[in-house]
């Protein structure tokens, strides 16, 4: 959905026009503005209402702007959880909770959380294996180690 919001000046236009006899279609026509937006404004003129642009409702957004910043700059830290970086942010006097830090990420920047895997690491089998295999080819050559076919 494409927003645009028209100034005063263009919505008191439109009031004035359509006192003066003119239809809303023709209106929106002239002044460029869309059909739903003239009827709107009308409506509105007709029940006394004000016609300049409310805030948008709801409670606004616990994650100030400085806050933003700081949890933007970490991202790119590598391996921080939402835990450390609601704790970085609180320590700076931005209290905020790590579900609302993985709120931001996830819906506006985009980022999502991923386990890192993990290797393997050698077991003590696999050393004693490694460790025989050395020993019964100490006595290799250059010459018998250039045989031995490797893929």
């Amino acid at each position: 959905m494409n927003v645009k919001d028209h100034g005063l000046e263009i919505r008191n236009q439109a009031i004035g026009m359509l006192n003066t006899g003119m239809t809303q279609k023709d209106v929106a026509i002239k002044l460029q503005v869309s059909l739903r937006s003239i009827k709107r404004w009308w409506r509105k003129e007709k029940l006394g209402k004000s016609q300049k642009t409310v805030a948008h409702p709801g409670r606004n957004s616990s994650v100030q702007k400085a806050a933003k910043i700081i949890i933007s700059k970490s991202l790119g830290k590598r391996y921080k959880s939402t835990r450390k970086l609601a704790d970085i942010v609180t320590s700076r006097d931005y209290p905020i909770s790590h579900s609302t830090v993985h709120r931001y990420l996830l819906d506006n920047i985009g980022a999502k959380s991923y386990k890192r895997t993990k290797r393997p690491r050698l077991t003590e089998k696999m050393k004693e294996k490694r460790l025989k295999f050395a020993e019964s080819r100490k006595e290799w050559t250059v010459e018998k180690w250039k045989q031995v076919f490797v893929v």
